[in-house]
């Protein structure tokens, strides 16, 4: 799209890698560093509302990912409609972990689920289809592809988190301050692969449970 050649390099980190997840383990100097000496911009960033480093600059979006509610009882559509004192699995700090503690602590003792937090995806997917969790709620892409790209083929079945409410997870580049140029540009691009449609076909493609920004 740039007419550049582009060339895609893997950063690698000391620390293993979430297994199924979309976190990226690098510190902030192992951040700083890769960006000076291995490359210009660093995709798959999760875009927060949180501050960035006065070192970075961020690219619009180009994809945006949820978190879903899943059982194995394909008439439960969403964690609301589990009874009270349900094992409800979550992975340990994610977001919809967060939320949903906090909205289940303010339940009356009597409607409270039961949290049951594991530390990866991974092992949420595996004790559901034990049986050892009654639904977990957790990122759509990491069920999705974690179960082969066809949860429903597996029994489990995805549905909405509500009364939990939690934002979409925005995904972009990100760039060191000083290649503000290289930022505008991206974003360019970005833009034009949103509307020829090339973004909605990588996702097809990949199986990447996602939408398109406007």
């Amino acid at each position: 799209m740039l007419l550049l050649d582009i060339q895609i390099v893997e950063i690698p980190s000391l620390r293993s890698r979430p297994i199924l997840d979309f976190r990226i383990t690098l510190s902030q100097t192992e951040l700083f560093a890769a960006l000076t000496n291995e490359c210009q911009a660093f995709a798959g960033y999760l875009l927060s509302t949180s501050r960035f480093a006065d070192w970075l600059t961020i690219t619009r979006p180009y994809v945006e990912t949820r978190s879903v509610f899943a059982s194995t009882d394909q008439v439960l559509d969403r964690l609301a409609a589990m009874p009270p004192g349900a094992r409800i699995g979550t992975r340990i700090g994610a977001n919809v972990d967060i939320r949903f503690l906090d909205l289940n602590d303010g339940r009356p003792q009597a409607q409270r689920w039961r949290r049951v937090p594991y530390p990866n995806n991974q092992l949420l997917i595996d004790r559901l289809r034990e049986g050892e969790l009654d639904a977990v709620l957790m990122w759509e892409p990491a069920l999705v592809l974690g179960l082969d790209g066809a949860p429903e083929q597996h029994g489990v079945f995805p549905g909405s988190t509500s009364p939990v409410v939690i934002e979409n997870q925005s995904f972009g580049l990100i760039l060191l301050q000083r290649d503000g140029f290289v930022r505008v540009a991206l974003d360019e691009a970005i833009a034009e692969l949103t509307s020829d449609g090339t973004i909605e076909r990588l996702l097809q493609e990949t199986g990447i449970p996602g939408v398109v920004p406007d």
